[in-house]
């Protein structure tokens, strides 16, 4: 179920005792868990205690046993499990192991009772107690998982990109009485990123400045945002697409003495040229030009420039690269290459070949 979807139950006051949130971006998660206990409290007219607990630092079944325990607050609860392991693939190769070492018939007799626990807590009617575990991706393939979205309790939290998450900001400053020029709005996202939490904090700054002033404007997004990571690699991997060198150079410089590791640029280097692939393709499908920044998810400043850089290549060419990226990573990663040279190089490398000819 999609999170908008449970923000509109709530709103109608119908709560689940037990919500399994799944998703990446943490801001939204954050936002619909305070919407939860604002709508507690206005419909029961009584007080609700949050209290968070990390998933991390509890195994499941002694959490489940703690919640059927009192507590010091007479008023309604909140339990909030962050960061919770227990519904993703890498904590069931975990529990697997755990159970080898349990003996199977013991393990599997733990995870019955989990589960049994974890049904009867969906079903619980006790609106005193509401539990929300929290994880940034759960394994479909898990029991316990399909069980809980079977019962309607898992919540997923797809981030918007591209165009949603431009009409998402334009949004959150119309609440607030301002507008943003286009420029300025293309500036503010290339220069922070996708990133929500880090697009609010940057917006707040905005709104504070403007005081009684509306019109946010590309000078003032200049002068008050500063370059992000996810800039300084838009930038990078804009200059190696359009092979400058000496302007990819200086913004690789810029990242290292900004402590950037090598292996992060890299991945985003691999992500540019992904874009650029699957760029290639859609133009090839017949695809409109203006379909093409929904489609990859990215907005609209950022599909114009991957339409621009991909006349540079051809399929041969970029898939060659994708493949020397791959290569690359695994060089790195166990130690046969040293990473920063390797950057180097490569960069030097993508930006030195002749157009449509990267790699060959």
């Amino acid at each position: 179920m999609d999170y908008r979807q449970v923000r509109k139950q709530m709103q109608r006051g119908n709560f689940l005792p037990l919500y399994l949130f799944s998703g990446a971006e943490s801001y939204l998660q954050e936002k619909l868990l305070e919407f939860l206990l604002q709508q507690l409290e206005e419909k029961s007219g009584q007080a609700y205690h949050l209290e968070r607990v990390d998933g991390r630092q509890v195994e499941l079944p002694d959490l489940l046993q703690g919640l059927q325990q009192g507590t010091i607050f007479s008023q309604g609860r909140v339990i909030w499990v962050s960061s919770a392991p227990y519904f993703s693939a890498t904590r069931g190769k975990a529990e697997e192991k755990g159970a080898a070492g349990k003996g199977a018939k013991a393990g599997a007799a733990e995870n019955k009772h989990v589960e049994a626990d974890l049904a009867a807590l969906a079903e619980n009617q006790d609106r005193d107690l509401i539990v929300v575990f929290s994880t940034d991706k759960v394994d479909r393939r898990k029991k316990m998982v399909k069980a809980l979205e079977k019962a309607g309790v898992l919540v997923e939290f797809a981030p918007p990109r591209g165009p949603a998450l431009l009409k998402w900001v334009r949004g959150a400053l119309e609440q607030e009485g301002k507008v943003i020029d286009e420029s300025a709005l293309q500036l503010l996202v290339e220069r922070v990123g996708e990133e929500m939490q880090l697009l609010r904090s940057e917006l707040d700054k905005l709104i504070l400045y403007l005081g009684a002033e509306q019109r946010v404007t590309e000078e003032i997004v200049r002068r008050l945002v500063s370059e992000s990571r996810q800039g300084n690699i838009f930038k990078l991997v804009g200059a190696i697409g359009q092979k400058n060198v000496s302007e990819a150079f200086h913004h690789l410089s810029r990242m290292r003495q900004q402590n950037e590791h090598p292996l992060v640029i890299l991945t985003m280097i691999a992500r540019h040229f992904r874009l650029l692939y699957q760029t290639l393709h859609l133009e090839k499908e017949g695809i409109p030009r203006r379909r093409i920044a929904p489609e990859l998810k990215v907005p609209f400043f950022a599909a114009e420039e991957l339409l621009a850089q991909v006349e540079l290549y051809t399929e041969t060419s970029l898939a060659k690269t994708l493949v020397r990226l791959k290569e690359l990573d695994f060089e790195i990663k166990t130690g046969r290459r040293d990473a920063g040279d390797a950057l180097e190089h490569l960069v030097l490398q993508l930006t030195m070949t002749k157009t449509k000819a990267s790699l060959q």
